[in-house]
C-alpha cells in the first residue's frame, strides 16, 4: 500500500486577516471564488472575517463543505454577561475555531496590554479555541505559558501596512533567528506575518521553524490569496 505522501508533512496554517473589509456580498463573491482552488489536505485556510460575517461564512463553509476553518478577530477578556458590545468565547465558539489575539494594530490603536492580552486567551482556550497571538518582541512573551495549541503570529513592526507605505517583509534569515528565540522562551506554533504576498511566500514557509503565514491585505483579493497557496506548497 502506497503512503500518501501528505501523511508525514507537518500543518501548514494560512491564515487571512480581512480586518475591518468586506460586506456580505463581497464574502460571498470572495469565497466562491476561493472555494474553486486545489488545497494541500495539511493545509489549514483559516478565514479571519468581521464578526458580522462569521454566521454567513460558517454557513457558507458548512453547505458547501468547503475547506476552510474560521476565526474572529478578537475576543473579550470578560465572560458572557452585563459586558455591552463585547463578543465572549462562548458566542464565537458557535461560529469560529480560531481566534486572532493581541493582533499589532489593536495593541497600537485600542491599547490594548500585555495583561489584557494574557487572559483573552485564557478566555480562548476556555472556550475551545485556537488562539493566535500576535507578538513584534520577546517581552511580549512575558507571562505568556506554554499551552496546548497555543500559535503565535510573528509580526515585524517595519513589515505590517500600520508602519507605512515604506512597510516591507522581513529578510527571512533574520526572521527564523527571531522565531528560535520564541521557541525558546515559549512551546508553541510559530507563523509569520508582515507583507505576505505571492512572491514570498514559499521563503518564509520552508523555514523549518515556521508553520504557516497570516496575510493582511493580499487576502482581501481571492486571486492573490490562491496564488498565496499555491506558492507556498
Amino acid at each position: 500500500m502506497k503512503t500518501n505522501p501528505l501523511y508525514h508533512m507537518k500543518k501548514t496554517i494560512i491564515a487571512a486577516n480581512w480586518k475591518s473589509n468586506k460586506t456580505k456580498n463581497e464574502a460571498k463573491i470572495w469565497l466562491n471564488e476561493t472555494a474553486l482552488g486545489n488545497f494541500p489536505e495539511h493545509f489549514e485556510i483559516v478565514i479571519f472575517p468581521s464578526f458580522t460575517l462569521l454566521d454567513y461564512i460558517s454557513g457558507f463553509v458548512r453547505i458547501n463543505d468547503t475547506p476552510f476553518k474560521i476565526g474572529a478577530q478578537d475576543i473579550s477578556p470578560f465572560d458572557s454577561g452585563p459586558y455591552t458590545g463585547e463578543i465572549s468565547g462562548k458566542l464565537i465558539k458557535e461560529f469560529a475555531d480560531y481566534v486572532l489575539i493581541g493582533h499589532s494594530e489593536r495593541r497600537a490603536g485600542f491599547g490594548e496590554s500585555d495583561e489584557m492580552i494574557r487572559k483573552k486567551v485564557d478566555m480562548a482556550l476556555r472556550a475551545g479555541l485556537t488562539p493566535i497571538v500576535c507578538v513584534s518582541n520577546i517581552s511580549q512573551l512575558d507571562g505568556l505559558e506554554s499551552k496546548e495549541g497555543l500559535v503565535i503570529a510573528y509580526e515585524p513592526l517595519g513589515a505590517i501596512s500600520t508602519s507605512g507605505p515604506n512597510a516591507q517583509p522581513e529578510n527571512p534569515s533574520l526572521t527564523s533567528e527571531f522565531v528560535q528565540k520564541i521557541k525558546e522562551k515559549i512551546s508553541a506554533e510559530v507563523i509569520y506575518g508582515g507583507s505576505v504576498e505571492a512572491g514570498n511566500v514559499g521563503q518564509y514557509i520552508s523555514l523549518e521553524n515556521i508553520s504557516g503565514v497570516l496575510v493582511g491585505g493580499q487576502s482581501l483579493d481571492p486571486i492573490n490569496f490562491i496564488n498565496i497557496i499555491k506558492n507556498a506548497i
